[in-house]
């Protein structure tokens, strides 16, 4: 469970639609893959609606999504953050993931969740 502004959630969101893209598009999907694509779906749906609210909002996550969305998350600002011309919009959402990433480290550490991520730099920023 963590607490995040609207600006957040929707970035949150954002970033799990992108490595949804990423991640499972373009391949054929076996049991395994379609039941992560699932979860990864079902954490941006529940983050998309809380989004729309505008408002400073709870989110609770369970069975493993904190690492879910931690790996969405980082993937999203690893391979975004080394573009050389980003908008306007792209540098914000970019800011607040970086600003959440350890955060977001830490829920999943709390969890139990973290399934061996290596102790490195979160972002580059």
């Amino acid at each position: 469970m963590f607490d995040a502004s609207a600006d957040q959630l929707a970035a949150c969101s954002y970033a799990v639609s992108y490595h949804l893209r990423w991640r499972f598009g373009g391949e054929a999907l076996g049991v395994d893959e379609t039941l992560a694509m699932r979860a990864h779906v079902a954490i941006g749906d529940q983050l998309a609606a809380l989004a729309e609210t505008t408002a400073h909002r709870t989110v609770f996550l369970s069975g493993g999504r904190g690492r879910l969305l931690l790996e969405a998350v980082s993937t999203y600002v690893t391979m975004r953050d080394l573009e050389s011309h980003q908008s306007v919009e792209e540098r914000a959402r970019l800011a607040i993931l970086c600003d959440l990433l350890v955060d977001l480290r830490d829920l999943s550490i709390s969890l139990g969740e973290t399934g061996g991520w290596p102790d490195q730099p979160l972002c580059a920023a």
